[in-house]
């Protein structure tokens, strides 16, 4: 006669189960509503983040011979294409120059002339990256300024 067979504990079985179920589902269960609160709370049309470039601090002259150490942000364009920008960046710095040199110290004194400077310098490299192929930047911010008599 063959020896008889352990009847199988399915109790204890299921509960081990259950156990493994919980230590694997309770992590996910979590994230997957985590990530379900994250996006709900996003608008989907909403504008994506802009994308800055800061390239080195400018150091030119104005037309009156006032030395200008600056800094500058550059606010990509459309696509985002940020390789194409800093490829470019000795170039533009040269044009951030030249937008500098074509103003006097009173040009460029005060908001408006932040304003008008900031303006310039985005028309002047947005020109330059049109004829290089590359989406135009939507804007530069001046971040630093300061003017000293030569």
């Amino acid at each position: 006669m063959p020896p008889p067979r352990p009847t199988p504990d399915t109790r204890r079985d299921l509960i081990v189960v259950a156990a493994i179920a919980a230590i694997v589902g309770v992590p996910a269960g979590i994230a997957g509503g985590l990530r379900w609160v994250e996006t709900a709370g996003a608008e989907p049309d909403s504008p994506a983040e802009p994308e800055w470039i800061t390239p080195d601090a400018l150091r030119a002259m104005t037309q009156d011979g006032t030395l200008v150490k600056a800094r500058v942000a550059l606010e990509a364009g459309g696509d985002g294409d940020l390789a194409a920008l800093r490829f470019r960046l000795r170039e533009i710095n040269q044009i951030l120059n030249v937008s500098v040199l074509a103003h006097t110290r009173e040009e460029i004194s005060g908001a408006d002339g932040l304003a008008r400077l900031s303006g310039d310098m985005l028309t002047r490299v947005n020109r330059f990256l049109e004829s290089e192929g590359v989406a135009p930047l939507r804007s530069i911010a001046i971040t630093e300024l300061m003017m000293t008599r030569a």
